[in-house]
């Protein structure tokens, strides 16, 4: 190039695209650019407000066109109006060309369209659990694999099928308001819940109307003469008149009044969505009763039963042929040719099982009840008296004698407290309430008791055995002989020890309750003992079938048990029998259904667990149901429980029965868990700048029982206890104190008869050791080390003298 020899030409071309150069640079939006070729451009700024008038991009009718083109500008983008697709031209790696920006308007719409499920359902998966659906739309349930209880659908299993929409009202602080309605495919029918006024959580579902249901609704039926009830099976109400009823066939046997005459009603009919079961609801006129049967698949239908009671006049008077189920009302003069009990008039009621019959006879005079029995060709059992006014007028002063002596020591609170330590599926927390005594002081290797405000704010009395304390012997007790220990700091004033309690069907068998609800048996200790097996090979060494619902052999389906604490696991084996969804067992806490459990597993396999929470602590019923629907048995081999033992020492120097009600936050102390609260005031209620009532120590201890009960939710069980005799000058005329302790422990032992709970008195305990001149007050008042030790080895005597 630089050996080119420049011609004039060359420079007056030159020239004259400077020029063009200058005009395209720097011209007006309007001028044009004319090159030497003869062909016309715009200038730049001409070209960007071309480009600014097309919206940003230059348009082109379709996608082959705008590929074809050149752009003057790099980088430029086009719009292909046929794909509605945004296309940029620029350089990428060296290569100038068009290049794709993505989805257009149009698909990004379908994209949105086709992800939301207001536009297009959405098909609902096995991880879809309809707990978490808030969002708006359709949603498709294909699989019925997916209907679980778990995935929390109305219908279960391949009744599951159908489409769901949801309707999400607002989102607030607390929660999301959202409606579901559920249309199961076929007769399966509409079923709707809702999110509470929270927002928090789903109420149950509740079914609309079926189509069956539906089709059925027309008011009241009327039946033709000579109608067999037998064949009403479709849901309904039907009319029996009088005046056909004794031409129905299988009517009632016992809808007839007092002179025998058949009488008419109306029958309603249901039918059970769940299960194909039918029930009959009979009401009879003239007051004749209500009755109820039931047919199951087998279509066979059950006998008639009455529902309660009618009062019916006897017109036979022979009672040998009073075979009726049902109340009446019995009066004769020659009541001994009549096989009466008794010469008074009766109000009888019979209970009727095919050949079996029971009376029981009321007399009207001296509330006198009289029973017997006919079992077939054994004919009536002579009459046996029950009772009479007299008989419980007796059993209740037995009862009341029995209370009045156990009130002292061995109150019922005491008793359950032994019980629960004993029992391994019990935790127990123990709170203390009191004053200084139950704080501690006068013990030796005391914590510091300062500063303190008269609150539960104060320092607590230290947990360690160094200081031998009523409470610190107490819980060192407690936590090691009923729990292997060892005892451990929460904080000042609570400690507890933990163990490990398996709790095996052969060995606690009276803690367990088992039965089989469907064919309503119960079972004794020793029945259930025969249904355990053992086998040395598995942890337990034993273990028991409970029987699916649907086998029909008498054998226990279900076992219940009370519990407390953090809860407890139940150890069971699994087999390859059948799915989880059929093959199962229900764990309820309080009747009301907590989880499922599946027991399927391709090979058997001994020692699954699975672990219960108990809510809010506190005693809970736990159920363990074998609710299969395919007839295996539940295995399970025991149960295992960590069984806490915790004592809590709130005692408060200085406080009185009047302080724990005004100052101190009652409220503070006590909790849901609490399971026993010893309470150990009224030493201070002593002093007359105090209180300068014996009602007032009265009053404020009932009130104080009243307010643990409310604020334990009634968990709690209450024992009263009186403090130490004291050396300390107590009389009233040259003393601070207006009543001396001999009446503190009247005042609580009578607070604790009325109330009916447990009382323990130091007092009475430690008399003695006054009189005999032993040193056991650290300074006339509070006990030392050994007056310590006495309180605590006669709270253990009285809970061990249960």
């Amino acid at each position: 190039m630089a050996d080119q020899i420049i011609t004039k030409q060359k420079l007056i071309d030159a020239d004259k695209d400077a020029d063009r150069l200058n005009i395209a640079v720097n011209g007006s939006k309007t001028q044009k650019v004319t090159t030497r070729g003869g062909v016309q451009y715009p200038t730049l700024s001409g070209a960007i407000q071309t480009i600014i008038d097309a919206g940003g991009f230059t348009p082109f009718s379709t996608e082959a066109a705008l590929l074809q083109s050149i752009p003057v500008v790099v980088p430029s983008a086009a719009k292909a109006l046929d794909t509605k697709k945004i296309w940029i031209y620029e350089s990428r790696g060296g290569v100038t060309k068009w290049y794709d920006t993505g989805l257009s308007e149009l698909d990004l719409a379908k994209e949105f369209s086709n992800s939301n499920p207001l536009f297009k359902a959405k098909a609902l998966t096995g991880s879809d659990n309809l707990n978490s659906i808030f969002a708006s739309g359709f949603y498709l349930a294909s699989l019925g694999v997916n209907a679980t209880l778990e995935n929390n659908y109305p219908l279960l299993g391949s009744k599951g099928l159908g489409v769901m929409q949801v309707y999400h009202l607002l989102t607030g602080s607390t929660g999301t308001l959202a409606v579901q309605v559920f249309y199961g495919v076929g007769d399966n029918g509409i079923y709707t819940r809702n999110t509470n006024a929270a927002g928090t959580a789903w109420n149950s579902w509740n079914q609309i109307l079926t189509k069956t249901a539906l089709d059925s609704i027309t008011m009241i039926k009327t039946i033709a003469d000579g109608t067999d009830l037998n064949s009403l099976t479709v849901r309904g109400d039907y009319a029996l008149t009088r005046a056909k009823a004794t031409t129905y066939l299988n009517t009632p046997p016992q809808i007839t009044d007092a002179y025998d005459t058949q009488l008419g009603g109306t029958l309603s009919v249901v039918v059970s969505n769940e299960a194909p079961v039918v029930h009959q609801i009979y009401h009879a006129q003239g007051g004749a009763g209500s009755y109820i049967r039931a047919m199951v698949s087998l279509g066979v239908w059950t006998s008639w039963v009455q529902l309660g009671n009618r009062v019916l006049a006897y017109r036979k008077k022979d009672l040998n042929l009073l075979v009726r189920t049902g109340l009446y009302i019995c009066n004769t003069v020659d009541t001994l040719a009549h096989h009466y009990p008794v010469s008074d008039q009766l109000l009888v009621n019979v209970f009727a099982y095919d050949n079996v019959y029971r009376q029981v006879a009321y007399q009207r005079s001296n509330n006198t009840v009289w029973t017997r029995s006919y079992w077939g060709s054994s004919g009536w059992q002579n009459w046996v008296k029950l009772s009479s006014q007299s008989d419980i007028d007796t059993v209740n002063q037995k009862i009341a004698e029995l209370d009045a002596r156990k009130v002292n020591k061995q109150g019922a609170q005491l008793t359950d407290l032994y019980n629960d330590l004993h029992n391994p599926l019990m935790s127990v927390n123990i709170k203390l309430v009191g004053d200084s005594i139950t704080w501690g002081s006068g013990a030796s290797n005391l914590s510091a008791s300062g500063p303190r405000s008269g609150t539960l704010a104060d320092v607590r009395n230290t947990t360690e055995t160094s200081s031998p304390t009523w409470a610190n012997l107490l819980r060192q007790w407690l936590c090691t002989t009923f729990a292997d220990g060892p005892v451990i700091n929460e904080s000042n004033g609570s400690a507890y020890s933990q163990s490990e309690n398996p709790v095996l069907i052969s060995k606690d068998i009276d803690l367990l309750k088992f039965s089989n609800p469907s064919r309503q048996l119960n079972f004794t200790s020793a029945e259930v003992k025969t249904f355990v097996v053992e086998n040395p090979s598995i942890d337990s060494k034993e273990y028991i079938d409970l029987n699916s619902p649907i086998k029909t052999e008498n054998r226990p389906s279900q076992v219940e048990f009370m519990a407390n604490g953090e809860g407890v696991t139940v150890v069971f084996a699994k087999f390859g029998y059948a799915a989880d969804d059929q093959y199962f067992f229900n764990i309820y806490i309080d009747d009301v259904f907590y989880k499922k459990v599946g027991l399927y597993n391709a090979t058997a396999v001994f020692n699954s667990e699975v672990f219960i929470t108990l809510p809010n602590n506190g005693k809970h019923k736990i159920t363990l149901k074998n609710e299969s629907t395919v007839a295996y048995p539940f295995r399970i081999q025991q149960l295992k429980v960590n069984k806490t033992v915790r004592i809590v020492n709130d005692g408060i120097i200085g406080s009185s029965t009047r302080s724990w009600l005004n100052s101190v936050k009652l409220s503070d102390s006590i909790k849901r868990k609490d399971d026993y609260v010893f309470v150990q005031l009224g030493t201070n209620d002593r002093i007359t700048s105090v209180n300068n009532s014996h009602m007032g120590t009265y009053r404020n201890l009932k009130q104080i029982i009243s307010d643990i009960y409310t604020l334990s939710d009634n968990n709690a069980k209450i024992i009263l206890m009186s403090a130490n005799a004291v050396t300390q000058d107590e009389k009233p005329s040259t003393s601070s104190y207006f009543m001396n302790m001999r009446i503190i422990n009247n005042i609580i032992q009578t607070v604790a008869k009325e109330n009916k709970v447990s009382f323990i008195s130091n007092f009475e305990e430690t008399q003695q050791l006054k009189l005999d001149g032993v040193s056991y007050l650290a300074d006339g008042l509070h006990p030392n080390d050994l007056g310590h030790r006495k309180i605590f080895e006669n709270i253990r005597n009285c809970i061990l003298e249960k």
